[in-house]
Order: C-alpha cells, then sequence, then structure tokens
C-alpha cells in the first residue's frame, strides 16, 4: 500500500507501468505470479522479459517463470553468494544492465 506513493513522491512512478506491489495479487516472491502478471500486461512472455533484482526470492519466482534474471550485489543477499545462485549475471550497478541486456 505504501509503493505507490513513495513512488510518485520520488518522482518515480511515471517510469514504471505496472506497479505491483506485495499486496497486490494473492501470491507474493518467490511464487512466479507477480512476474508471469507483469509479463502478461506488458503482452510478453516472461522468457522475453528481465528481472533485475536483489533478493533469493526475486531470483526464485524468475527462475520458476523461466525469466532471465540479473542480481544486483548490494540489497537483500541475506549473506549468500550470489553467484552460487546462478543468475543470469550479478552487477555492482544499474548502469551496467544496458551493458548485458542483449546478451541476456
Amino acid at each position: 500500500a505504501f509503493t505507490l506513493p513513495l513512488l510518485k513522491a520520488m518522482g518515480l512512478s511515471r517510469y514504471l507501468d505496472p506497479i505491483v506491489s506485495g499486496d497486490d495479487l494473492p501470491k507474493k516472491k518467490p511464487d512466479p505470479l507477480p512476474l508471469e502478471h507483469v509479463a502478461g500486461q506488458w503482452g510478453l512472455a516472461p522468457a522475453e522479459c528481465l528481472l533485475v533484482g536483489d533478493s533469493v526470492s526475486d531470483f526464485r519466482a524468475a527462475r520458476a517463470c523461466g525469466m532471465p534474471v540479473v542480481l544486483v550485489s548490494y540489497g537483500y543477499s541475506q549473506g549468500l553468494d550470489l553467484f552460487e545462485l546462478g543468475p543470469d549475471a550479478v552487477i555492482d550497478s544499474l548502469a551496467k544492465v544496458l551493458n548485458i541486456i542483449d546478451v541476456v
């Protein structure tokens, strides 16, 4: 319930569509439903999208629906070695996503 007001206050909501928060759907990550929902809103298959995440639940949700996944080296990794999870890439800056989009 706080996601949209926060994004609006930061001036970011106009760049994001759709915006799906943890309480919007009957299941949350690591269930793939939120990712499948967003892909469906865009008219795409999950395999045609890319999840950039910062947690194990992001990784598991993406893999469960066949979506490529890039993890950032900061965030909610819970002390795990993100490389061991087997994401398509691990980056230390969001700017690096642009360098790998065509590769993933």
